[in-house]
């Protein structure tokens, strides 16, 4: 017998090792799937950041990122209440990032001072954003006034998923043919590699739905992306150079510089007398930030169908923000789409957001030429996967769920106010009043607004002002 529960316990041990291990099999692949969309993300923007002559400060500013998504993401998806989480840069900062450069570099010019100067100075004003805005987010949070922004309505937070997906998908077509979606950029004419790219693009896409639909099991995407990208790898080889020049790989960041804030203050420019004209800029940054925050807080919890904790966001955030600055990294904020994709490639707890985050910090710190080596019809036909994911959430599962057939009956007894709630107490007369005229204007045809209004107002008089909520207003 003690052999026999010996057996039993051993038996049951080596279950849960193997779950464990294959709960971090599944995280670590999604992990490193989602990774790869922040990385191409991170290439782009730094480009957007520093144009024309500040392009000398693109490896620098690629680092940043890189930087502060690693230290940043690691901490956000330990933190967080909704796991599976990745952060990284999204283009609202970039954009704001990119106002505050070009102010910068104009100012540093003026003073005299060389391109390089700039863009040190530029990276030290965006060390003073990241500070200031990681000491707002956890303000809000320590203070726990995350409730005071919970008032997002639905259609906000739908419409920004569906402007999202939409976004990814334009951004998936001008990543692999370079056109934007405008009439007169499609109608011009096409080569037969633009083509040919984004027919694979969307075959890829094609490909992902299909194992969505009919595959259940976690490790479907992953290994259908790995199959696919070692495939189009060995096709592209046959092809030769021409393949990369001809567009079908990523582009590849290049030698990334690191830097460090301190050694940019001794050499930098940057005078006190400068600060009173980018301070709006950078309240701008700190603001985008929080609504950036706010909104993508609301559309994960709308995709999930879940209930997050925003205060306990904000101060995940803060803090990431406020360790990475000083380690020369930039603010990284939460990312829908890659969570998303997080969790489609099977990742189901905290550590696969820790992956995605450690993969960045990989590339930044190795110099791995990550990007260089995934096919671009690849990420392209995942950006159109993500695109449509998030159009259909936001678009037809409202739809898919309302009830339609209490629409189309007709019930005996409709309640004239549903979605207004009397306070059951301590009611003021002015609230009072407003409800017996809220029932009289959304009365029904065929029912009295008087006997609508009637009990409310006879306990609104017995009461002398103060209103009991009948079982109507419940």
């Amino acid at each position: 017998m003690a052999d026999r529960d010996g057996w039993e316990k051993e038996e049951s041990s080596w279950g849960r090792l193997m779950a464990v291990g294959r709960d971090c099999l599944k995280d670590s692949m999604a992990g490193l799937v989602g990774s790869v969309v922040p990385i191409a993300n991170i290439v782009a923007f730094g480009a957007l950041i520093f144009p024309g002559d500040l392009s000398a400060g693109i490896p620098t500013v690629i680092w940043a990122m890189l930087i502060g998504g690693c230290i940043g993401g690691v901490w956000v998806a330990l933190a967080t209440s909704l796991p599976p989480l990745a952060t990284g840069m999204d283009s609202p900062t970039v954009a704001v990032l990119s106002l505050l450069s070009a102010v910068s570099a104009s100012k540093v010019a003026a003073a005299g001072g060389s391109p390089h100067t700039a863009i040190q100075t530029a990276m030290l004003i965006f060390t003073v954003a990241t500070l200031l805005s990681g000491a707002l987010l956890y303000g809000l949070g320590a203070w726990r006034w995350g409730s005071y922004f919970r008032f997002v309505p639905y259609c906000v937070v739908g419409g920004f998923l569906a402007a999202a997906g939409w976004l990814l998908i334009a951004g998936g077509v001008q990543m692999t043919t370079g056109r934007t979606l405008a009439l007169s950029s499609l109608t011009t004419k096409w080569t037969g590699s633009e083509i040919a790219k984004l027919a694979s693009a969307l075959a890829v896409l094609l490909v992902l739905l299909a194992v969505r639909r009919w595959i259940r099991s976690a490790f479907a995407i992953p290994v259908a992306l790995i199959v696919m990208w070692l495939a189009g790898a060995l096709v592209l080889q046959n092809l030769g150079p021409s393949a990369a020049e001809d567009g079908w790989y990523l582009p590849s960041p290049g030698a990334v510089t690191n830097w460090s804030p301190f050694e940019a203050a001794r050499a930098s420019l940057l005078t006190w007398s400068m600060m009173p004209g980018l301070m709006p800029d950078l309240i701008a940054v700190t603001i985008v930030s929080l609504i950036s925050l706010v909104a993508k807080v609301s559309s994960i919890e709308l995709a999930r169908q879940t209930s997050g904790n925003l205060d306990r966001e904000f101060r995940a955030q803060g803090i990431a923000s406020l360790v990475t600055a000083p380690l020369g990294g930039l603010t990284s904020s939460l990312q829908p789409a890659t969570s998303r994709l997080l969790e489609y490639a099977g990742g189901s707890t905290r550590m696969s957001g820790v992956v995605c985050a450690l993969v960045l910090g990989v590339v930044a710190v190795a110099n791995f030429n990550l990007p260089g080596l995934i096919p671009i019809a690849i990420v392209a036909g995942l950006i159109f996967y993500l695109g449509y994911s998030f159009i259909i959430d936001a678009l037809w599962r409202p739809y898919s769920q309302r009830a339609w057939a209490r629409y189309r009956a007709r019930p005996r007894y409709h309640d004239p106010m549903p979605f207004v709630r009397v306070p059951c107490r301590h009611t003021s007369r002015f609230s009072a009043r407003l409800c017996v005229v809220c029932h009289q204007l959304f009365a029904v045809r065929g029912r009295s607004p008087a006997r609508d209004a009637g009990p409310v107002r006879k306990q609104y008089r017995a009461r002398g002002g103060g209103v009991q909520a009948s079982a109507r207003c419940r």
